[in-house]
């Protein structure tokens, strides 16, 4: 027999415990009762969004205990919208029907919202609200605490006034919110940096740090720059301040960081209107590359803007005016083309209206810089058509001018030019010992054609090496003095000058040969871009010759097959009509050792490859 110790206790109690456990039993029975009859309201509601919305849910389960409902791989998609999360939990009155559904509190874990950059930008501009994103929004009327984990929010390519935006992607986001006092928190990684947003009270804040500048410019569809930009922003009431602060970055880890910009705005900013004061300091300008100029095929690769700066916005475009400003290392630069330079950039009642492409700037003052061209290129592209600029007044010194194809540069220019629209007005000059002394002179319509005068004198012959038949000059020294005036054009072909040149003291060395003259000149010179060297009339006076008696001896030696050979006159494609030498006398070996002496030598039609008789 077996024995229990409830068989020992006392009717009563015995009567007691079975009530109680009848009782439990009855009330597990409920409570299964009542979560079968809960989850079966919380289906059919479910059923009943995916049904009215277009949504998907892949499982749901009713947690009495815990007065909760979680979902598993919940899916909504509308036009702008795709939202995935593959655990959502609901807190709230989940029993009644899908129109008296009450839901207090969600969480969120490992969702993803991918929006359009075209609702992103209506969000931006607020001219969207939560009722038109959300066709179920009244669902959340009652919402006091919202949470997000590990959440992923993407902006999808799109365009902005014709500039491509890259996606933005913030990663590993957190998002709390209290929906009834419209405050709400997004903390989340983004372009390799932080950022964090906040709401409250109709004003948002904004506080981002060590964003990557490269990513950050190419999801905004600006032209990319290297470093890391950290700053904060507040919207209150379409007041809008805040401050940037862009740093590149180091060139070595033990040293600091070579450059740094600056942005602080405040103004106020509506669905259509923005009028905000911005102070710049050495702010990167080559980030708007992509909507500057092109120069002579060049492109902006570098210019930092300190200023105070006027920016509005109306329905028609941008405007952004200053009053005085200065533009430090402007650069522009193509990678088969010698860089342009400016150092240093004052200017006064700057103006730029955009998409209209207008720029104005009153007075500029520039020091310090190198221009160069290329004469063997075409000039078509100088200044682009679809831009009207006008610099009533532009003054310049220190200035390195040249050309690449001919390696001649003048240094330490000064001037004036005036530009309006494509019409030119330039005058400049330099005085140096190593270059001598140049005046230059050009007008007309840069992207058609204008007129060009050089003057110099006291030119060291050494810096026209390059530009002279290479025959002569390969391995050469050369010394002397030489003077230009020269007129000629710049069109759309490329560019021709014509004119004199004088020379005095002229000396030619290489070896043993040696030829000096008291004077030289070439008379209506012709030269340009894409044409050949051509003089009417070389003249050379009061000239002398000398050579060793060895290389003499040997040239005398030379073979008779040698000696039947004519010689050949090379000058590299430079044609001259005349050659007249007089007052002349030649010497071997000492220089009183006169071989012949010649009054006057004359030879006609001179050009490349012609036998000398």
């Amino acid at each position: 027999m077996i024995f229990s110790p409830v068989s020992r206790l006392p009717v009563t109690a015995r009567s007691y415990l079975t009530s109680i456990a009848v009782l439990m039993l009855v009330l597990v029975a409920v409570h299964f009762s009542i979560q079968a009859w809960g989850q079966q309201q919380a289906q059919q509601w479910i059923t009943a969004w995916e049904k009215k919305y277009g949504g998907h849910v892949g499982e749901a389960r009713v947690q009495m205990l815990r007065g909760a409902l979680t979902i598993h791989d919940m899916q909504w998609k509308s036009k702008g919208i795709d939202f995935r999360a593959p655990f959502v939990l609901l807190r709230g009155n989940l029993s009644d029907s899908i129109e008296q559904i009450d839901i207090r509190e969600i969480v969120l874990q490992g969702a993803k919202v991918t929006v359009s950059n075209a609702l992103f930008q209506q969000i931006l501009q607020k001219k969207t609200n939560l009722s038109e994103l959300l066709p179920w929004a009244r669902l959340l009327d009652g919402v006091r605490d919202m949470h997000s984990y590990d959440m992923d929010i993407v902006v999808q390519a799109g365009l902005e006034e014709n500039l491509p935006l890259q996606p933005l992607v913030v990663h590993h986001a957190n998002l709390s919110a209290t929906p009834q006092q419209r405050q709400w928190q997004l903390l989340g990684d983004v372009w390799d940096g932080f950022i964090n947003l906040s709401s409250q009270n109709n004003g948002q804040d904004i506080t981002w740090s060590n964003l990557d500048a490269m990513q950050l410019t190419e999801s905004l569809g600006l032209s990319v720059i290297e470093g890391r930009v950290t700053g904060k922003a507040s919207w209150q009431k379409k007041q809008l301040s805040g401050d940037i602060v862009w740093r590149e970055k180091a060139l070595s880890s033990n040293k600091k960081a070579i450059s740094e910009g600056k942005v602080s705005f405040q103004g106020v900013v509506d669905e259509s209107d923005w009028q905000v004061d911005i102070q710049t300091m050495d702010w990167p300008l080559q980030i708007f590359s992509a909507s500057t100029p092109i120069l002579y095929g060049r492109k902006l690769n570098g210019a930092y803007l300190t200023g105070k700066l006027d920016l509005k916005r109306k329905q028609q475009g941008w405007q952004a005016s200053m009053k005085q400003g200065v533009i430090r290392n402007l650069n522009y630069s193509d990678e088969s083309k010698a860089v342009w330079y400016l150092q240093h950039i004052d200017f006064k009642k700057a103006k730029l209206v955009w998409p209209q492409r207008t720029l104005r700037m009153d007075k500029v003052v520039i020091e310090q810089g190198n221009w160069a061209v290329d004469s063997s290129a075409s000039t078509a592209a100088i200044l682009p058509s679809a831009w009207n600029m006008n610099f009533p007044k532009v003054s310049f010194k220190a200035i390195k001018l040249g050309d690449i194809a001919k390696h001649i540069w003048l240094p330490d220019m000064q001037g004036e030019l005036s530009l309006h629209g494509q019409r030119l007005n330039m005058k400049a000059s330099s005085d140096s010992d190593a270059m001598g002394q140049w005046e230059l002179q050009a007008q007309g319509v840069v992207a058609e054609k204008f007129d060009i005068k050089v003057r110099a004198k006291h030119v060291p012959l050494l810096n026209f090496r390059d530009a002279l038949p290479q025959t002569f000059v390969k391995d050469a020294r050369l010394s002397g003095d030489v003077g230009l005036d020269l007129k000629g054009v710049w069109h759309t072909d490329g560019w021709q000058l014509h004119g004199d040149m004088d020379g005095h003291n002229i000396m030619w060395n290489r070896g043993a040969w040696l030829w000096r003259a008291e004077q030289m000149q070439l008379k209506a010179i012709s030269f340009g871009s894409i044409e050949t060297p051509s003089a009417d009339v070389w003249e050379v006076h009061n000239w002398a010759g000398q050579t060793s008696l060895t290389p003499w001896s040997q040239a005398t030696n030379m073979s008779v097959s040698q000696k039947q050979q004519k010689p050949v006159l090379s000058l590299d494609g430079w044609k001259l009509k005349h050659i007249m030498i007089d007052s002349g006398k030649f010497s071997l070996g000492q220089e009183d050792a006169v071989w012949f002496e010649s009054d006057m030598v004359k030879l006609d039609d001179v050009e490349e490859n012609n036998v000398i008789n």
